[in-house]
């Protein structure tokens, strides 16, 4: 059974006209990347989708990271089969028709993005996609699988789902969203000192203070 979230929230059915996605594999058919202008040459943008969604999970990785705003991804589904070096599944988002997922757009130095970049790794192909805020159009890179990093079999390990999910409960993604993450299938961490590590993060990312202001929704 393939995992993720496909059905539409009735509060968001409606698709967000201000999302252009580029090619981002071959066998992807996602919009063409509009034509875009940088706030800030020193500045580059992530759209976060997975388990970076928390800023306290993705500053780990990228401490100049700043949420700009929340967006919505139609026609996209997040699923759990990318295959990682410790054996089990990561995210990812596959085309789906009537589906939305969820993400994060932030900014960060150059130099955090290249270590984020790494952190990514080999199996991730990481591209341009478009993101209007306000009227500024934005060229976040995603990253997604590439399709020789697919496995259908596979599940996350729960401290990895659950990454996920205090994400996206962070944010206030919709509560049918976060219901269907909190229902995908998992598996335990055989190594320990790894899961307790993660544990200790979700500990604090439960007691993390909520934004100051609510972010804009593309």
């Amino acid at each position: 059974m393939p995992l993720g979230y496909c059905p539409v929230p009735a509060d968001c059915a409606s698709a967000s006209e201000h999302v252009h996605l580029g090619c981002v594999s071959e066998n992807r058919n996602w919009c063409k990347q509009p034509q875009t202008r940088e706030l800030d040459v020193n500045q580059l943008h992530y759209l976060a989708y997975g388990s970076n969604l928390h800023p306290l999970r993705l500053k780990q990785r990228a401490p100049s990271a700043t949420p700009l705003a929340v967006v919505r991804l139609s026609g996209q589904r997040l699923t759990f089969h990318k295959r990682s070096k410790d054996g089990s599944g990561k995210c990812n988002l596959t085309p789906g028709d009537g589906c939305m997922a969820y993400g994060v757009l932030y900014e960060m130095t150059s130099g955090d993005m290249n270590a984020l970049d790494a952190a990514e790794g080999p199996g991730y192909l990481g591209q341009l996609m478009g993101v209007t805020v306000d009227s500024q159009i934005y060229t976040p890179t995603i990253y997604v699988a590439r399709s020789t990093s697919i496995d259908e079999s596979l599940a996350p390990y729960s401290w990895y789902r659950d990454l996920v999910v205090y994400g996206a409960r962070y944010f206030g993604f919709p509560s049918s969203y976060i219901s269907a993450l909190q229902g995908v299938p998992s598996v335990s961490d055989g190594d320990v000192g790894r899961a307790q590590m993660h544990q200790s993060l979700l500990v604090a990312m439960a007691h993390h203070p909520a934004l100051s202001r609510a972010l804009p929704v593309a």
